[in-house]
């Protein structure tokens, strides 16, 4: 299972256990009605999201960097201002 791991600038990493990645979302359920994790191996996240959200993907593998930033623009282009990636 994956985890999501957030780094500073100054290196320091946390990992965010996934019930406190949902219970986040949990509070944002009026105003979040969609989630794309941009993160490899990020389903158990996105089935602890979807606890609360509609609308979730995680991506079940791992994928190459330029492949994770084509993602993201095409999430921009495909939905403009109304879709933010996450």
């Amino acid at each position: 299972m994956g985890s999501l791991v957030f780094q500073d600038s100054y290196v320091s990493v946390e990992v965010a256990p996934v019930e406190a990645i949902a219970d986040l979302f949990s509070k944002f359920k009026r105003q979040i009605h969609c989630v794309i994790l941009n993160a490899c191996y990020s389903p158990s996240q996105a089935t602890e999201i979807s606890k609360y959200i509609d609308c979730v993907d995680g991506i079940s593998n791992d994928i190459d960097d330029h492949v994770a930033i084509l993602f993201h623009h095409f999430y921009n282009v495909g939905f403009g201002r109304s879709m933010r990636c996450i």
